[in-house]
C-alpha cells in the first residue's frame, strides 16, 4: 500500500509510459496530448503509431531483434499498444481510445473549441486533456446526449473478451441452471 506521500494520481497518470514487449521494457516518447493523438492518428485500428512507432529511436535495434526472434510480434505490438494507451489516459484503453477516435473525426471543433477554453493539446498531457474534451461534449448535450457519449466511450471493440470474476461466473450458471 502506497504511503501518504504518494500521489496516488501520479500512478494513475504517468508522465511516461513504459511497457513490455517480449520481456523487455520499453519506454515511450510521448508526453503531450497532441503527441499521443499524432501518434494514434497513424494507425487508429492495430495503434502501430503508438506502439511501436512511440518507442525511443535507441531502441531500434532491439525492435529489429524482436522481429526476428518472435514471429508474433505483431500482436505483441497490437496489446502493449492498448496497454501504453490505457496507462497514458489513465482510464480503460478503449475508453480513450474511443474518444480520441470521436475527437480526431472533428479535430477543427474539438481542437479549436479546447484552444478557446486554454487547453492546448501541444501543453497538456493526455489524461487532462482527455478529461477537457468528455467535458466539453457531456456538458453540451441533454440527458440524452451523454447517455449516448457514455455509451459510445465505453463500448469495447469486438470480440474483447468481458473481464468477469469467479464468482459472476458461477452465479451466472446457477442462474442459468434454474432456468
Amino acid at each position: 500500500m502506497p504511503g501518504p506521500s504518494v500521489d496516488l494520481l501520479a500512478l494513475l497518470r504517468p508522465q511516461q509510459v513504459t511497457v513490455t514487449v517480449a520481456g523487455r521494457p520499453f519506454t515511450l516518447s510521448a508526453t503531450t496530448a497532441a503527441q499521443w493523438l499524432g501518434a494514434m492518428a497513424i494507425d487508429l485500428d492495430n495503434l502501430y503509431g503508438l506502439v511501436p512507432g512511440l518507442i525511443d529511436d535507441e531502441d531500434l535495434d532491439e525492435m529489429d531483434r524482436l522481429a526476428r526472434t518472435h514471429p508474433d510480434i505483431a500482436q505483441r505490438w497490437f496489446w502493449a499498444a492498448r496497454t501504453a494507451l490505457g496507462r497514458a489516459g489513465g482510464r480503460d484503453w478503449w475508453w480513450t481510445h474511443n474518444l480520441c477516435r470521436k475527437a480526431l473525426s472533428v479535430w477543427m471543433y474539438i481542437n479549436g473549441t479546447l484552444v478557446r477554453q486554454n487547453v492546448d493539446s501541444r501543453k497538456t498531457g493526455l489524461p487532462d486533456w482527455l478529461d477537457a474534451c468528455y467535458m466539453m461534449l457531456w456538458s453540451g448535450g441533454d440527458e440524452e446526449g451523454r447517455i449516448k457519449l457514455d455509451l459510445e466511450l465505453n463500448t469495447r471493440p469486438r470480440g474483447l473478451p468481458v473481464g468477469q470474476s469467479r464468482q459472476d461466473v458461477k452465479a451466472m450458471m446457477a442462474q442459468f441452471a434454474a432456468d
